[in-house]
């Protein structure tokens, strides 16, 4: 569960930046063996992202691309790499290894 303070941040950061509806920011969204792989324009950074999570966990941000084309060709790549029933993937955004079944809580 979120702090008060990650809660204000999260508020602040969402009036100072302008949000688009996901339906237009979406590149790719595939699910294979329990894992949700999405791909779309990230408002907060300004660059195409790669999350997947699993069984409903968390989302892991495993890759960033500076346009649309270079994002479907990621998505791809981490559509095989779920084929393979990965345990771990490495967040761009912690800097480091997440298991996939330890991370299941926000």
């Amino acid at each position: 569960m979120k702090d008060i303070e990650e809660m204000f941040l999260d508020a602040l950061i969402r009036l100072i930046i302008p949000t688009t509806p996901y339906e237009q920011r979406a590149v790719k969204n595939t699910e294979v063996n329990g894992y949700m792989i999405d791909t779309c324009y990230a408002d907060d950074t300004r660059k195409y992202e790669t999350g997947i999570k699993k069984d409903g966990g968390e989302w892991i941000i495993v890759e960033e691309y500076s346009n649309k084309e270079e994002s479907i060709i990621g998505h791809e790549k981490w559509v095989e790499f779920c084929k393979a029933y990965p345990i771990k993937a490495y967040s761009i955004q912690l800097e480091k290894e997440i298991n996939f079944l330890e991370k299941q809580q926000c």
